[in-house]
């Protein structure tokens, strides 16, 4: 996948179809297991790809169905002296 976007540029549609190949059928935990496999500008493309085609509810921020608590942090007990 480096060779595809080290020898061509943005404006290549190898770009395109890695970034769509990736963004639509790759498992989440492919990312975790070979992240040098995945340069920063396929990352990007990602990331570009996921965003326009999140639907139309979740760009316009309707945060209904959005759980925040998952982001909670506990504050931690000061202890006393």
């Amino acid at each position: 996948m480096h060779n595809v976007y080290e020898e061509t540029g943005p404006d290549s549609k190898l770009w395109r179809l890695f970034g769509s190949w990736c963004a639509f059928n790759i498992a989440s935990t492919g990312f975790e297991e070979k992240p040098d496999h995945f340069p920063q500008e396929m990352l990007l493309e990602l990331s570009r790809l996921l965003v326009e085609n999140m639907p139309y509810t979740v760009k316009e921020g309707n945060t209904e169905g959005r759980d925040m608590t998952n982001f909670e942090v506990e504050e931690e007990d000061e202890e006393e002296n």
